[in-house]
């Protein structure tokens, strides 16, 4: 019986690695207990970086900018996972210009409704579009505010930058190899590098 767990156990390992890498998800790497306590604020660009599964902000001069944002492992930009706004009218993405920075733009442009994310995509990261806000440092950013008179300036916005609690279950669906995987796993107290785990 124990053979038998081991080699299920060797088999979860196998499917989490391909999900793993289908997701670009990064190597799990220690981190201290209170970066993954749910609503700690840290350094938004850790907090980012680290992919959190949800983030809260707030701080924008911009209200639509002012939400929850959810991890988005399908729709990569510079080689990370983007932020989507519940709606799907804002989000995050992480340029590559210079030394790299977090962005924030809106998903259409309101002018001529281009999609901006594709715009991203297919542009080189020192030629990115114009975006509503940057990241400078951290939880400091520039956003970009209009005046009346049709001129706007960059202005210093201070985030706050919030975890959300990790969900508490999943459901993986689609796996062939190994069907006998998919199901649902509730989330549980042991942690592996500050994260949670989830059991079937």
């Amino acid at each position: 019986q124990l053979e038998d767990l081991i080699e299920k156990f060797e088999l979860a390992k196998s499917e989490l690695r391909e999900l793993q890498i289908q997701c670009g998800w990064p190597e799990v790497q220690d981190m201290g207990p209170d970066g993954a306590t749910a609503g700690h604020q840290v350094s938004g660009e850790d907090l980012l970086k680290a992919e959190a599964y949800e983030v809260a902000i707030r701080g924008f001069a911009l209200p639509e900018f002012n939400v929850l944002y959810h991890r988005n492992c399908e729709a990569t930009l510079g080689g990370r996972p983007t932020y989507w706004s519940k709606d799907g009218g804002v989000f995050l993405y992480w340029s590559q210009a210079g030394t790299g920075r977090w962005q924030a733009s809106l998903a259409m442009d309101p002018g001529t409704g281009a999609n901006r994310f594709e715009e991203a995509r297919n542009t080189l990261a020192d030629q990115h579009l114009e975006c509503v806000a940057y990241q400078v440092d951290g939880l400091l950013w520039k956003e970009f505010t209009s005046s009346p008179l049709g001129k706007g300036s960059w202005e210093d916005r201070r985030l706050v930058m919030e975890r959300q609690p990790e969900p508490p279950s999943y459901t993986i669906e689609g796996l062939n190899l190994h069907r006998h995987l998919n199901g649902t796993y509730n989330r549980r107290e042991e942690q592996v590098g500050g994260m949670s785990t989830y059991w079937s």
